[in-house]
């Protein structure tokens, strides 16, 4: 398993340097909880690696450096990686939104075959939830670790400027979106549940934790000294405890008062012997003066909302060092450390004064010696950070679900691929035409909302048993349906030969529309009865080859091939090809093997032995159609100029919709009302008006009068056309907003593909999730749910998994 850990926490080395030349001493309380943390979880034997993102815990008032770099750094098991940023508000929390960003999303997309999950500090913003939003993305476990409440912080800052507020308000957003995508949380007292955890998600309570190689054996000569140590401000009851002090009186006493806060200028005033103000100073140098003390003291109002939901780390650094503790009864403070503690009756300078009394006068020093020692033993025991380490872990291992891993799979070869396609695009390594940055921004909004849309659907129903659909390709129907098809498929392209001979590349294109399919009943069979049969022969074919799931009959490859080749071959061979090749690399990585390196190796090179096969026959194909009457093209000149095709055509969807974008057809009236985006829907009413004489066109016989022309994507490139992108269709009836809301809804619409599959494992949800998938891939080259064909099918099979789904069901009800 491998941990995740977004917190403010940095290594010892890096904050000791830090605190040394810091102008105000940053909070020690996230590092020393960090530390211990991170350190008791590699503890852990089901734990692998523990990674911190993090940045230097400064600000202007810490540190006067304008520029904090980025750095990495390990200590055993843990692997820090600091954000670099600029420390300037807002500038600041811009750097660290971007590059924790990119950061973030490396780890996910590193680790995306590893049990992972994300441990997050509530009380750090902006990081947080960036990683929160990723982690969801790539189905990686989140759960919320909350050592205070957002919603609290600052309560002992009077005078509030406008920048607290917005960052109060962002904060407020950050920790709405971290509890509603947390999958469970850890707490450190029970009342947090009920402000944070309002789905009764999973949980914790761990009060804290204190360092297990924490020596007690060694006896200390102790002062006659009350001590405290933290915040100093009124609000704590610290101004409480120096006036109880004082009016105390005993000479024989002194108060000891450690770290940095709003009382700091009022104890200097006091001027008082007997008040020892020691500053802030690194928490070893505390701790020694812990153990030196007769008496320590965390005076909080119990009054205070806050302390409802706190569990003061103090508290139990104070038990640790085995002098005994006064407090106030929090409401945060489990029952089982009553035995362990003093605590103060009346939280007033009298109360406080008759408690001093009452401890330090009138009990013996034995008695103040068993009861610190007594609450050493009992924190060192049952709260040391390698248990309560050990109770996170359980805890993820009983709530972490990774069996939906097929769609983070999914999510993050999409990322990958638009990441790469959009990197080779801006590096433009081919001498096209550069594209605009509006371009590229609306093209990332369509990314993101497409992931956003994903992230919307969640599965809801349990997953069935029964695999039955799979009989059906044992039987005669199967073997008399495969023939069948061979036979059609064979006669168009043998019609196909004919239509196209003797005719240069671009009256094949033309031909092919216009004669092929010569009347209305011949071009709707054809392109709904065997384009749809054909592209589920193209998606079972790559089950056949590398699907290790379910064992197919080898034997019925003979019929498959033969159906895929003449299917594609009929004026649409490399786009066919292409969508295979998509097609077999997510069968590989959804259903390959996973275990077996000897098959992983056999499938590798099963599918790189496919791939160039297929570059083969379509360099072939282009030596027919361009080359065949020109002696000086050889071979080798031939897939050279293929392998350039390729690029040039897959960036060159982004020149266009850059065209459509900055041009627009505004000229043509035909295309408004959402006819680019529901051209399928078009297509699927007007081809079947076409047999009673109809002459409507549809939006992509429009379209083709414009796209068929082909244009140029560069300087001394070939001329390209039928760019018909998912982005570039919402863009043109709906703008910039358009191209959010579809997206979206094509990204929940392939999330409730994939959960169709997660929850049923048919044949035919199989089939769908490989289509959807491709198309994830596709859409930046064609955008097939433009066709009709495309979207009967994927009707077609919606349907049928329906019967199938209702028959399992009855057959389930007649058995019971």
């Amino acid at each position: 398993m491998k941990i995740l850990y977004i917190s403010n926490y940095v290594d010892e080395n890096y904050f000791s340097k830090i605190f040394e030349n810091a102008n105000e001493k940053p909070i020690q309380s996230v590092q020393k909880f960090g530390n211990m943390f991170t350190k008791g979880l590699i503890k852990q034997e089901s734990v692998d690696e523990v990674d911190v993102i993090s940045a230097a815990p400064v600000n202007r008032n810490i540190s006067k450096k304008y520029f904090l770099k980025g750095q990495n750094c390990s200590v055993e098991r843990i692997k820090f990686t600091y954000i670099p940023f600029i420390n300037i508000k807002i500038i600041k929390q811009l750097c660290l939104f971007l590059c924790g960003l990119f950061i973030i999303l490396f780890w996910c997309m590193k680790n995306i075959r590893k049990e992972k999950v994300l441990v997050f500090d509530g009380f750090y913003p902006i990081i947080s939830t960036v990683s929160v939003l990723l982690c969801s993305i790539f189905n990686v476990m989140r759960i919320g670790l909350y050592t205070d409440i957002p919603k609290c912080m600052n309560h002992n800052i009077k005078k509030k400027n406008i920048f607290h507020r917005i960052t109060k308000d962002i904060v407020n957003v950050g920790d709405y979106i971290n509890r509603g995508l947390s999958d469970a949380f850890i707490f450190l007292t029970k009342d947090m549940n009920e402000v944070i955890n309002k789905k009764n998600k999973p949980y914790i309570v761990m009060e804290g934790m204190v360092d297990i190689r924490y020596l007690t054996d060694k006896k200390y000569d102790k002062s006659n000294a009350i001590m405290y140590a933290g915040g100093l401000y009124e609000t704590y009851g610290v101004r409480m405890l120096i006036d109880s002090f004082i009016k105390w009186d005993n000479k024989g006493y002194e108060l000891w008062l450690c770290g940095d806060g709003d009382l700091v200028k009022y104890i200097e005033k006091l001027q008082n012997k007997q008040i020892k103000y020691f500053g802030s100073l690194p928490n070893e140098k505390v701790v020694e003066l812990e153990k030196k003390a007769k008496l320590l003291v965390n005076p909080r109002f119990t009054n205070e909302e806050y302390t409802k939901y706190s569990f003061p780390s103090k508290t139990m650094e104070y038990m640790l060092s085995g002098t005994p503790v006064l407090t106030t009864k929090l409401v945060g403070i489990p029952s089982e450390y009553n035995d362990y503690l003093y605590y103060i009756e009346e939280e007033t300078v009298e109360g406080l004064v008759n408690t001093l009394n009452k401890i330090l006068v009138k009990k013996n020093g034995n008695d103040l010696e068993e009861k610190g020692k007594g609450a050493q033993l009992f924190v060192k025991k049952n709260k040391n950070n390698i248990k309560q380490a050990e109770r996170v872990v359980n805890f993820i291992k009983k709530n972490i679900d990774n069996k939906n891993n097929i769609c983070y799979k999914i999510v993050c070869i999409y990322l990958l691929f638009n990441i790469g396609f959009l990197i080779l695009s801006s590096m433009n390594l081919f001498g096209l035409y550069p594209v605009s940055p509006k371009t590229y921004l609306i093209y990332i909004l369509g990314i993101i909302f497409t992931l956003i849309g994903m992230k919307i659907i969640n599965p809801k129903q349990k997953q069935m048993k029964s695999n039955g659909d799979y009989d059906f390709l044992k039987s005669k129907y199967y073997i008399a349906l495969l023939l069948l098809l061979l036979l059609i498929v064979g006669w168009y392209f043998a019609k196909y030969l004919f239509v196209i001979k003797g005719l240069n590349q671009s009256e094949i294109r033309i031909a092919a529309y216009r004669d092929l399919y010569s009347n209305a009943y011949d071009s709707v069979f054809h392109i709904y009865i065997v384009s749809g049969l054909s592209t589920i022969v193209m998606i079972l074919l790559s089950l056949y080859l590398f699907d290790n799931t379910q064992k197919y009959s080898k034997k019925h490859i003979f019929l498959l091939a033969p159906i895929f080749l003449l299917s594609n071959l009929t004026g649409f061979g490399r786009m066919g090809y292409l969508c295979f090749v998509i097609s077999s690399f997510f069968v590989l990585v959804l259903f390959g093997s996973k275990n077996n390196t000897v098959k992983k190796r056999k499938k590798i090179i099963y599918i790189a032995s496919g791939l160039i096969a297929i570059f083969v026959i379509s360099c072939l194909m282009m030596y027919l159609r361009v080359f065949n009457n020109q002696a000086d093209y050889g071979i080798l000149d031939v897939a050279n100029y293929q392998l350039k095709q390729v690029f040039e055509y897959s960036l060159g969807s982004l020149r266009m919709l850059d065209r459509f974008i900055q041009n627009g057809f505004s000229e043509i009236s035909s295309l408004t009302y959402g006819r680019a985006t529901f051209a399928a829907f078009d297509e699927m009413i007007l081809y079947p008006v076409k047999l009673f004489g109809s002459e409507v066109l549809s939006f992509n016989q429009i379209i083709g009068e414009i796209t068929q022309k082909g244009y140029a994507i560069g300087l001394n490139t070939p001329y390209y056309n039928a760019f018909y992108t998912n982005v570039m269709n919402f863009y043109l009836d709906f703008g910039v907003l358009g191209v959010m809301i579809f997206s979206m809804l094509h990204g929940m619409f392939a999330k409730s593909i994939i959960n169709l599959f997660c929850r049923e494992k048919s044949l035919i949800s199989k089939i769908l999730i490989v289509f959807v998938a491709q198309n994830l891939i596709m859409n930046i080259f064609q955008w097939q749910y433009q066709a009709g064909n495309k979207v009967f099918l994927i009707i077609t099979l919606l349907l049928i998994n329906y019967i199938y789904r209702r028959r399992v069901n009855n057959e389930s009800i007649m058995d019971s």
